[in-house]
């Protein structure tokens, strides 16, 4: 028998990332949950993909927590979240792939006994009714705008952007906070049109509160190898610093706040 105040509902993560700077304000605690239902060809995070075990290989370190368990993680470094603003980030893979995991920890994190300011990290792409009971709960969202376009969403990451644009028309129309996430790949995402078309509907969200640029990397590359898995974007170059400041600009000269990383 167990008392009421303990829950043996389990997740499944691969990561637990404390003293994190760039997943929200303050210092955080990041914690990336197992499943993505998007297939990104620039994944930095290529063991978060279902039916991927990349701990048998050195990669990430994945395993089933409870709810209980992960609360008390998160309630070791409560005096960092408190002197800096901070709070407890949940990311992936994509956090709303483990809905009842999810909406179960962030309760606990926000009930009365720890009060965290919890962040939820996600692509926009998950059911209507997971998205807006969710976000619903959380102090804020970083939200991906990867590609406007239907035909390149779903080339570039497996899946259209429909989901993704109805959850973030939610965001509005419920005054939800949050910070848009776009990055930047060459040759995909800072194409003329998809900067244009950002550029139009990004001034006219008016719960957003920047946009934050996210140069890609190939940090995740040797993962794939270990993995076993193709890098589709083998050889790709960074973008430089001088295109980053480009496009801050652009999006800045429309008054939007902008930040290059995030």
């Amino acid at each position: 028998m167990f008392p009421d105040n303990i829950t043996m509902i389990k997740g499944t993560i691969f990561k637990i990332q404390k003293f994190s700077l760039h997943d929200g304000p303050g210092i955080r605690i990041t914690v990336f949950l197992k499943g993505c239902p998007l297939s990104c060809w620039w994944c930095c995070n290529p063991e978060s993909m279902n039916g991927v075990d990349g701990s048998r290989y050195g990669v990430g370190n994945e395993q089933e927590i409870s709810v209980d368990e992960l609360v008390l993680e998160v309630e070791k470094d409560r005096i960092f979240y408190e002197q800096s603003g901070g709070g407890v980030t949940f990311s992936g893979g994509e956090p709303l792939a483990q809905p009842e995991f999810l909406e179960e920890v962030i309760d606990r994190c926000k009930d009365a006994s720890n009060k965290f300011h919890v962040t939820l990290d996600t692509s926009g792409y998950a059911d209507k009714w997971v998205f807006r009971r969710i976000s619903s709960k959380v102090d804020l969202v970083l939200f991906d705008l990867k590609l406007l376009s239907y035909e390149d969403h779903k080339k570039y990451t497996g899946v259209t952007n429909f989901k993704i644009l109805d959850n973030l028309g939610f965001m509005e129309s419920h005054n939800i906070r949050y910070w848009l996430r776009l990055p930047i790949i060459p040759g995909i995402t800072d194409t003329e049109f998809n900067l244009s078309k950002a550029r139009e509907i990004i001034p006219m969200l008016k719960s957003c509160e920047e946009l934050d640029l996210l140069p890609y990397h190939s940090f995740g590359e040797n993962k794939y190898e270990k993995i076993g898995l193709e890098y589709k974007l083998k050889g790709l170059a960074p973008p430089s610093k001088e295109r980053m400041e480009e496009i801050k600009k652009y999006f800045e000269d429309t008054g939007t706040k902008v930040r290059i990383g995030g």
